[in-house]
């Protein structure tokens, strides 16, 4: 397997695709051992599909009972199950167990996150090519009415790029503000999928092809060195939550560890 070790490396990926209108994801992991996993997988439980509802549930009622408001950026309510996927999305990026499994179209961000934590392990950093006829942008969740599907039974793998503002100065919009700082993307799986490494899926699904390369432990600190040189670092891409968002987040999460 490919390493990368430095920038250059990276910028000779990236250089793969100059020329390609359609441009790859990425993801990285700090532990070049974990599997392509959604962190609802990793629950201990018997019924996923109950679980992720008890969660979104759990989050939906302490932001009501909090007077807390979750702005929507865009008009999800125009759809029939959009304050669902919007709930789904924010729990995904606020840190809560969800389906979805996080991409950017940003190779340093992917490259960062490879790097940023377990320094004596190797990480893994994911090139994801897909067909883009499963990938989901605004205009294209507008066309086809994306949003009227129930996410808790929609039964398709596909991509989805999430429409967004990121407003600093307002607290209220931390998942959305996360996304935009990590130029964020899901991808979405149906929950029967959920213990099936997304590696796997790839093998069997044409409309997706993954090209994985090794980020050595001991080329991490050096790595995290050049991309704070360009301003990828903990401080540009990670939004840490107001103390009251973080206690729902916290309390929520340790009902299901």
């Amino acid at each position: 397997m490919n390493e990368i070790t430095c920038l250059d490396d990276l910028k000779m990926i990236k250089k793969n695709y100059e020329l390609n209108p359609y441009k790859p994801y990425y993801r990285g992991q700090a532990n070049s051992s974990w599997k392509l996993i959604s962190s609802l997988s990793r629950i201990k439980t018997s019924d996923f599909g109950e679980t992720e509802i008890r969660i979104i549930d759990s989050f939906r009622k302490e932001i009501i009972e909090s007077r807390l408001e979750l702005i929507q950026t865009h008009p999800t309510d125009k759809f029939l199950h959009g304050e669902k996927w919007n709930f789904l999305f924010q729990s995904q990026h606020l840190g809560l167990p969800t389906r979805l499994l996080d991409w950017s179209p940003s190779a340093e961000t992917a490259l960062f996150f490879a790097s940023n934590e377990m320094l004596d392990q190797n990480g893994k950093f994911y090139v994801l090519e897909f067909n883009f006829a499963i990938h989901y942008h605004w205009e294209k969740i507008r066309e086809y009415r994306l949003f009227d599907n129930d996410p808790e039974k929609f039964d398709k793998v596909i991509l989805i790029n999430q429409a967004l503002t990121a407003f600093k100065d307002n607290s209220i919009k931390l998942g959305e503000k996360r996304m935009g700082s990590q130029f964020g993307r899901f991808l979405f799986q149906p929950i029967e999928n959920i213990k099936i490494p997304f590696e796997e899926t790839c093998r069997s699904n044409p409309n997706f092809s993954l090209i994985e390369y090794i980020i050595p432990a001991n080329a991490k600190a050096s790595i995290l060195k050049e991309l704070n040189d360009e301003n990828y670092n903990e401080e540009s891409l990670s939004i840490t939550p107001c103390e009251e968002i973080d206690l729902i987040i916290e309390k929520i999460k340790g009902q299901y560890k």
